[in-house]
C-alpha cells in the first residue's frame, strides 16, 4: 500500500503584525508549533496559514514556505509470512500436548496405527494408483487436488473435493482410507495407493494450497505429474485404501 506525496505549500505565512502584539523579551527566541491532523489533507496540497499561531514577541516576517512528506511504503505480505509462521507453531504445539496428555484435536490428529495395523485394500490401491499414473503428466499444472479427487473417482470411490491440503479432513472422513504413521525411512517403501497430503507451506509446497499425491509403489508418486522424488515432513499426513 502507498500513499502520494503530499505538497504542503504554504504551511505557514508569519503575520508581523500579529507578532508585534507581544512584546515580552522573554519570549523573543522561542515559538511552539501546533500539531496538525494530516489525515484531513491526504492526498493533496493545504494552505495552513490560519492554523499556525506563533508565540513570540518580534521576528521578522518569513514569507511562505514548502513541505514535503512522503508517505512509507508497506509489503503486507510480510504480515502474512508472520501469521502463517505463528499459527503453524500453534499447531505444532498443541500436536506436542497432544502425544503428551492424548488429546485428540479433530484438524491436527496424529494416527497410532501403522500399515501393518490396517486393512490395506490391495485391490483399491492398484487401481487408484494407475488412474493417477495414466492422467499425470512430465511437470506441474498446480493441479494436483483436481487429479488425485479424479483418479480416486475413477476407482470408484466416493471423495469430497477440496484444496490439496484440505484432503486431510476430507479424507479421515472418508470411510475407505485410514490414515497411518510413517517414518522418513518408510516413505519410500510405501504400497501403490497410498495419499500423501501435505498442509501449506510444508517441504517446500505452496503457501496457500499445500500439495497432495499418491504413491505408485516403486517409490514414486502422482498427482498432475509424476514425482521421482517425494519428499518427507513431519506434518505430512497419509492415507491408505482400506476395506470399507
Amino acid at each position: 500500500m502507498t500513499l502520494d506525496k503530499i505538497n504542503f505549500n504554504n504551511l505557514a505565512y508569519l503575520d508581523t503584525g500579529m507578532m508585534n502584539l507581544y512584546s515580552d523579551p522573554m519570549l523573543t527566541s522561542s515559538y511552539s508549533m501546533p500539531t496538525f491532523d494530516f489525515s484531513q489533507y491526504m492526498p493533496g496540497t493545504f494552505n495552513a496559514m490560519d492554523s499556525f499561531i506563533p508565540s513570540y514577541s518580534t521576528y521578522p516576517s518569513m514569507g511562505a514556505f514548502n513541505f514535503n512528506f512522503e508517505m512509507p511504503k508497506f509489503d503486507m505480505s510480510m504480515l502474512m509470512d508472520m501469521y502463517n509462521a505463528t499459527m503453524q507453531n500453534y499447531k505444532n504445539q498443541l500436536s506436542q500436548i497432544q502425544e503428551m496428555f492424548n488429546l485428540n484435536f479433530n484438524w491436527n490428529t496424529t494416527p497410532t496405527a501403522s500399515l501393518k495395523d490396517v486393512n490395506y485394500d490391495s485391490n483399491s490401491a492398484k487401481k487408484l494408483a494407475q488412474n493417477a499414473k495414466s492422467k499425470a503428466g512430465a511437470h506441474s499444472q498446480k493441479r494436483c487436488a483436481e487429479f488425485v479427487s479424479n483418479a480416486i473417482e475413477a476407482s470408484g470411490i466416493p471423495v469430497t473435493r477440496g484444496h490439496a491440503y484440505q484432503m486431510e479432513n476430507n479424507l479421515r472422513n472418508n470411510s475407505h482410507f485410514k490414515e497411518v504413521k510413517v517414518s522418513k525411512d518408510e516413505l519410500a517403501n510405501l504400497p501403490a495407493g497410498c495419499i500423501l497430503v501435505y498442509p501449506r507451506g510444508s517441504a517446500g509446497y505452496s503457501s496457500q494450497y499445500g500439495h497432495v499425491e499418491i504413491t505408485l509403489g516403486n517409490g514414486k508418486t502422482a498427482s498432475d505429474f509424476i514425482n521421482n522424488n517425494p519428499k518427507y515432513a513431519s506434518n505430512m499426513k497419509v492415507f491408505v485404501p482400506v476395506t470399507a
